[in-house]
């Protein structure tokens, strides 16, 4: 997950939402094993960022965010892999 919060997370951040030091940032996330190490929390904590989780048994209800946040999230990296590979 920290290899993924570098060339993934803050890049995104930089380029579609001008992320800098003075703007915060809010990450959630399910409950995944490899989204629970302490490691990746106390790095997005260190940042001017926030991590929260999604409860168990409660994601039908998140779905909405996943249509609005994580569609165009994926759609722009799948676009720029793409371009890199090409």
């Amino acid at each position: 997950m920290i290899n993924w919060y570098y060339k993934v997370w803050m890049p995104y951040l930089k380029q579609y939402h001008n992320f800098n030091e003075e703007k915060s940032g809010y990450l959630i996330l399910d409950k995944a094993t490899s989204h629970l190490g302490k490691d990746f929390i106390d790095l997005i904590n260190s940042g001017n960022q926030e991590v929260s989780f999604i409860p168990d048994g409660m994601t039908r209800f998140y779905q909405p965010i996943d249509v609005s946040i994580n569609k165009p999230f994926k759609i722009a990296l799948r676009e720029k892999y793409i371009n890199f590979l090409y």
